[in-house]
């Protein structure tokens, strides 16, 4: 019989300024969920007091403090059954008359061991928290972690709670199910990290909200919802955490270890001059004017031998797009430049070497500009470049960029990166290890990258996800792999990110089907709008597995 670690989602259906009558029945279900043998109990997000408040006026009369009677009673179930439970709650201290939206860490001895007081708070009444204070705990089965709702969309906060050594990330969450999904922020950051997800949601209908099908559940360190439910009132939802040698089974440490921090040091930069202005960002890091970017992600196409792309086949492709512009240059549509991503490449280093000479003399006049990728004589995969580029050495031609593992940097940015000017567009090449990490997104959109590309072989499905979700830093995501493609454009307020995805079509199918298509606005892209508190200190150290245990 596998061991494992039962932990309780208390689904609470929470009801506006009534904490009397939410506290009796939240504490009935912690009490429930503790008799049957929980160690581990998880409450909503500010659970006692509903949470649509539009000031500090209205919403004080409802706040409680650590000494408060349900506090103080949730103490005692925690002490009565060794449980530890995690209560989401608006908190005042009573010293400053400051108002937080906390969650607080009950132990087994009834005591408080830490309060995580949420960092993305309400604007409107709540102080955020410090991005450098402790929200991570010891138990006997691993480290755990504690973030608040809205900071698990943001993926620097949960990689620091990982980098603390949580191997289970435990969010309190008033999330409806309206936009951006809750579950693949949740599916795509317990991947990212290697730890488990345990998302407790709520019920019922706030002043505005609707959480009627607000989704609690368990997601895996693989990224894979094991339990992920709603349901129309309060219930305790159980999820049973795999454990390995009395220890939460994680891939933390894994994935911890695959990380460069020395590419990720242009994360720390302030952005905030930039929020909403396009043209500040232009001008403070030198961009070509925005405009409209016409991309193409291409799988392998029909008809073309193995699994692979050939040269033969991406110059089909290219001459077809340079035989429709001579002969009507206005009917490719309205972009004013054109990206063209393809997948890995079937070739030698001498045949992908004559297809680049090719392209030199073929598309200098178009505009046009490539991306591709190819496994080199040692295994490692590299991302090639050709197009308009700003290069001194090609000042009226184009240009060949080589992104690899060892690549010692070409544009800004610290070594490793490579960024190039192109039309009216900013790219980094990303080999796509690279794109599975959030510092990757972060330290490229900081340095004004409008797009990140990269190109795979095979792609699957949740790293496909996690890749997607680098638009959420703020730039967008274009991958071309041979069975899958996609583009994905930066999503706006809480709406999910706008994608295109194509699977590879069947034989007989014609190249349009093949292909991914998206036309961006770097203008809108240029808009950024980073979490900017974030403990620095910890992302940009070196991993030290034992220390972080």
């Amino acid at each position: 019989m596998t061991e494992t670690l039962k932990t309780a989602l208390i689904h609470l259906n929470v009801r506006y300024k009534d904490v009397p009558g939410n506290a009796e029945r939240l504490l009935a279900l912690n009490h429930e969920a503790a008799r049957n043998g929980h160690r581990i109990i998880v409450n909503t997000e500010m659970g006692l007091s509903g949470y649509s408040f539009s000031s500090v006026e209205e919403i004080r009369p409802h706040t409680l403090t650590l000494f408060s009677e349900p506090v103080r009673a949730l103490s005692d179930i925690a002490r009565e059954f060794k449980v530890y439970i995690i209560l989401g709650l608006a908190l005042e201290d009573p010293s400053t008359s400051i108002l937080t939206n906390s969650a607080i860490v009950l132990g087994p001895d009834g005591k408080p061991l830490l309060t995580y007081d949420k960092i993305n708070a309400e604007a409107r009444w709540a102080c955020p928290g410090d991005p450098c204070q402790d929200n991570v705990f010891s138990t006997p089965w691993g480290k755990v972690g504690v973030v608040i709702c809205a900071d698990s969309y943001h993926g620097l906060l949960m990689r620091q709670t990982a980098l603390r050594g949580a191997e289970l990330i435990l969010v309190s969450a008033n999330w409806p199910l309206v936009g951006l999904d809750p579950r693949e922020i949740w599916c795509m950051r317990a991947r990212e990290n290697g730890v488990y997800i345990a998302a407790c949601n709520r019920a019922g209908t706030d002043l505005t909200m609707e959480c009627h099908t607000a989704p609690s559940g368990l997601f895996s360190p693989d990224g894979i919802p094991v339990v992920c439910k709603t349901h129309q009132d309060s219930t305790v939802m159980s999820v049973e955490i795999p454990l390995h040698d009395g220890k939460i089974a994680s891939r933390r440490k894994e994935i911890m270890a695959r990380r460069t921090p020395s590419r990720y040091t242009p994360i720390y930069l302030e952005t905030r001059y930039a929020t909403n202005d396009a043209q500040v960002l232009t001008d403070w890091h030198g961009l070509n004017p925005p405009g409209l970017v016409g991309v193409t992600a291409f799988t392998a196409l029909p008809g073309n031998p193995g699994t692979r792309l050939t040269c033969e086949a991406v110059r089909r492709v290219i001459s077809l797009y340079t035989d429709r512009l001579i002969r009507d240059p206005g009917n490719l549509g309205s972009p004013e430049s054109t990206l063209m991503v393809f997948p890995v490449i079937d070739g030698e280093a001498s045949q992908i070497d004559r297809l680049l000479q090719w392209l030199e003399h073929e598309i200098p006049d178009t505009g046009l500009a490539l991306c591709l990728g190819r496994i080199s004589d040692s295994g490692l995969q590299e991302i090639i470049f050709t197009g308009p580029g700003q290069d001194p050495a090609h000042p009226l031609g184009n240009i060949v960029l080589r992104h690899s593992r060892d690549t010692k940097g070409t544009g800004p940015g610290p070594e490793g990166l490579t960024i190039v000017d192109s039309g009216n567009f900013r790219l980094g090449l990303c080999l796509p290890e690279a794109l599975l990490h959030p510092e990757t997104g972060i330290a490229h959109a900081k340095l004004g990258c409008d797009l990140l590309v990269s190109s795979v072989d095979s792609l699957d499905p949740l790293d496909r996800l996690v890749m997607a979700g680098r638009c959420t830093d703020t730039l967008a995501v274009a991958v071309a792999g041979t069975d899958t493609s996609f583009i994905c454009a930066p999503p706006k307020s809480h709406e999910r990110f706008a994608e295109a995805l194509v699977h590879r079509a069947s034989q007989g199918s014609d190249m349009v089907a093949c292909q991914a298509k998206m036309t961006l606005d770097t203008g809108e892209i240029r808009k950024k709008n980073h979490q900017n508190r974030i403990d620095y200190h910890t992302l940009l150290a070196g991993f030290r597995p034992e220390e972080s245990s």
